[in-house]
């Protein structure tokens, strides 16, 4: 789901809504959260590469402009 305003993370996902609070259903059970607690709401992670495609084209770097330096 994402992060409390004092820094805890919590995972899950949202089960239901309504004015004032989230129900966050995850592995470990449910939790209720007032909405003016959430500083940030993220997607769920999804790998981009999977593991079927080979390695070479998952390893390759970009180009820097020739004005970055390289701290």
């Amino acid at each position: 789901m994402g992060i409390l305003l004092n820094g805890i993370r919590l995972t899950g996902s949202i089960a239901s809504f309504d004015m004032h609070a989230v129900l966050l259903q995850s592995p470990n059970g449910s939790q209720t959260v007032c909405k003016h607690a959430v500083a940030m709401v993220c997607e769920p992670y999804t790998p981009i590469f999977s593991k079927s495609q080979p390695s070479s084209s998952v390893a390759r770097r970009k180009r820097r402009p020739p004005w970055h330096s390289r701290d």
